[in-house]
């Protein structure tokens, strides 16, 4: 290998390796989006569950549903 070909192959892996980098941060960020997706679907679940639960409660006690709603 000559010298102008080892400068490439050196600014070469240079970039590959920023690039590995930037690949692993993004891998990681696209964990915890996908952790705190799945805990905002499950607060999202609990809120309906919860919202069940009550508007039935409230209802069987001769209340008006539309009263919940605001």
């Amino acid at each position: 290998m000559n010298v102008t070909e080892s400068i490439k192959f050196d600014k070469l892996e240079a970039e590959n390796k920023a690039l590995k980098e930037q690949l692993e941060m993004a891998h990681y960020f696209n964990q915890n989006l996908d952790k705190e997706l799945a805990e905002l679907k499950q607060q999202q679940l609990y809120k309906e569950d919860f919202k069940k639960i009550i508007t039935t409660n409230y209802s069987s006690k001769g209340h008006k549903v539309s009263q919940l709603e605001n």
